[in-house]
C-alpha cells in the first residue's frame, strides 16, 4: 500500500474503509454479528476517539485565523468537539457491557466454537 500524499487521501481511504465495514455487517446473519458485538464495541469507541482528535486537530490548527468562514467553522469545529465527547462518556458507560460481550464471546471460543474474525494479536 503506498503512503498517501495528502492526509485528506488518508481520510478518503478511511471513509471508503468504513463503508465497507457497513456493507459487510449488513450482509451479515444477527448471530454472526452478536458473537463480535463485543469486538465491534471495542473498535467503534477508539474509531470515536479518532475522530474526535481528528476534530480537535484541525480546530487547533484555525485557532486564530481571522477570516470570518473560518472563524466560524472553528466555532462549529468546537461544537463537534462537545458532541464527540459526549458520545465517548456514553461510549464509556456501556464499557461493562462490552466487556461481559467479549467475555461470552471467549467462553464460547474455548468450548469449541471459531469467533467470525480472528482476534488481532496481543488482543484478549
Amino acid at each position: 500500500m503506498r503512503t498517501p500524499e495528502h492526509p485528506l487521501e488518508t481520510l478518503y481511504q478511511a471513509r471508503e474503509a468504513l463503508q465497507a465495514a457497513v456493507s459487510a455487517v449488513e450482509k451479515q446473519t444477527p448471530a454472526q454479528v452478536s458473537d463480535d458485538l463485543g469486538c465491534y464495541g471495542v473498535v467503534n469507541h477508539s474509531i470515536l476517539y479518532e475522530c474526535r482528535s481528528l476534530v480537535h486537530a484541525l480546530a487547533e490548527k484555525v485557532h486564530d485565523v481571522s477570516r470570518p468562514p473560518v472563524r466560524e467553522a472553528y466555532g462549529e469545529l468546537r461544537e463537534a468537539i462537545t458532541v464527540f465527547d459526549q458520545l465517548i462518556a456514553i461510549a464509556q458507560s456501556n464499557e461493562p457491557t462490552i466487556n461481559d460481550l467479549r467475555r461470552d464471546a471467549r467462553c464460547a471460543e474455548r468450548n469449541g466454537r471459531q469467533p467470525a474474525v480472528p482476534r488481532q494479536p496481543g488482543t484478549k
